[in-house]
């Protein structure tokens, strides 16, 4: 499955420390068409790929100056969002 995973959507592999677990991640917008092509069937992290695909939108390409400040505004909440969902998330796999 892994090696279906990275021929198909790239990403870059490696092995959690003493856990025997890999880890595939995404950088930049190498994400968005993973991200659009399972949000229809996310349950639990529906909200948190909403908020990555939205935080994309207003990502600009290098170069074309600096971020108004409306729109980083906006980006900090989002990354305060997703941090309170992953606390949530955190309480609820304990409980």
């Amino acid at each position: 499955m892994i090696d279906w995973v990275l021929f198909n959507f790239g990403g870059h592999l490696y092995r959690k420390k003493n856990r025997g677990a890999w880890d595939i991640y995404w950088l930049g917008t190498a994400v968005i068409p993973i991200l659009e092509g399972i949000l229809p069937y996310l349950t639990a992290k529906k909200e948190q790929a909403e908020i990555v695909l939205a935080y994309r939108g207003l990502v600009g390409k290098p170069g074309q100056g600096k971020i108004v400040p409306a729109v980083l505004e906006e980006r900090n909440r989002m990354i305060e969002r997703l941090a309170d969902l992953k606390k949530n998330e955190n309480i609820t796999e304990v409980m």
